[in-house]
């Protein structure tokens, strides 16, 4: 047994020395079009469930190129683009009952509604090395950067739902005397009206339009086959990969609270993936059609913003868990003058 797996290990070894690889320069520029989707989600400080989904279209560009360092090593440097958005209406939704003393409210359904649009740009630099023909490891970082931008917000249906549940928990909350926030009833407590008039979600009277930029740099690894790291023959070319990566550092700015600070690290994951194939037609110039997929999500960030003496309670303001995926289809055109 162990004869026979020696042959074979040395029969590997042997294949990977003397295989010719076709390790050459090349570049590409490429056009798509797809869809980005943003999934925002969490848990409210009253317990309530939240969530939005929106779909932007996208113009999608690709570029960039691969340098060999030496018969089996080289690096790329790429970047991804979108060069147009679609605007689309975002819907945030509510659900979940919340009880205080012998009072409960409970909401179901939208809260706030908007329009919204997108872009992304990623640059990646990879070392590669070919351990076969056509068969590459990689590995290397990226840059990474989501803007989705919101404007037109109006109320939901079930606002009122969404606000009486929501500021539940403070009714009872005692005022602090002479403040003059908010009225007390008798008792010196806070009314959940006079809670909803003071602390009450309005986004068609208090919100105008805001951005929030999502910033990565991620370290990543991955395979990818390419078939035309295995020979200069004219004709089909087939290629794939998929690369993982895990966030060094993730920021956000929001410019509905642009003093506010919201950073991670090593929290979530990066996956993108893509297939295609083309036509060699000389051995400097071809045309591949391919299918990308990028998947990234991220944890809660949250920063305290201190203690509310008319609440009673710590409030924070807060990125919420969020995932961002796209997918797209393109032609791309690549070269090579060597």
């Amino acid at each position: 047994m162990f004869k026979k797996l020696l042959i074979l290990g040395l029969g590997v070894g042997s294949f990977l020395a003397h295989s010719e690889v076709n390790n050459r320069a090349y570049s590409y520029i490429g056009f798509g079009i797809g869809e980005l989707s943003y999934k925002e989600s969490g848990t409210l400080s009253s317990g309530l469930q939240f969530e939005t989904t929106p779909t932007t279209t996208n113009i999608f560009n690709y570029s960039g190129g691969y340098t060999p360092i030496n018969k089996h090593a080289g690096f790329y440097i790429n970047t991804v683009s979108t060069l147009s958005s679609s605007t689309t209406d975002e819907y945030w939704t509510a659900n979940g009952s919340v009880t205080n003393g012998n009072i409960t409210n409970s909401v179901d359904g939208i809260y706030q509604k908007n329009a919204t649009s997108s872009t992304h740009n990623e640059l990646d630099i990879f070392l590669g090395y070919l351990i076969a023909p056509g068969h590459q490891i990689i590995a290397g970082g990226s840059y990474t950067r989501t803007l989705m931008d919101r404007n037109s917000f109006d109320n939901g249906s079930s606002l009122d739902d969404f606000n009486r549940a929501h500021l539940t928990p403070s009714i009872g909350s005692f005022d602090i005397a002479g403040s003059g926030a908010v009225d007390v009833n008798e008792n010196g407590t806070l009314e959940l009206d006079e809670l909803i008039a003071t602390y009450g979600v309005n986004p068609a009277q208090s919100i105008v339009n805001f951005t929030e930029t999502f910033t990565s740099v991620v370290l990543q690894a991955g395979y990818i086959y390419d078939s035309r790291f295995a020979t200069r023959d004219l004709g089909l070319r087939w290629l794939g990969g998929v690369i993982v990566g895990l966030p060094a550092y993730y920021d956000v700015v929001n410019t509905s609270n642009p003093t506010l600070s919201f950073s991670d690290s090593f929290s979530g994951f990066n996956i993108k993936s893509y297939i295609g194939a083309g036509w060699r037609f000389t051995k400097s110039f071809g045309v591949v059609a391919k299918m990308d997929y990028y998947f990234r999500q991220r944890d809660e960030v949250a920063v305290d913003i201190g203690f509310s003496d008319e609440l009673q309670r710590n409030r924070s303001a807060i990125i919420p868990e969020n995932e961002i995926q796209y997918w797209n289809a393109s032609v791309t055109a690549f070269w090579n003058f060597d």
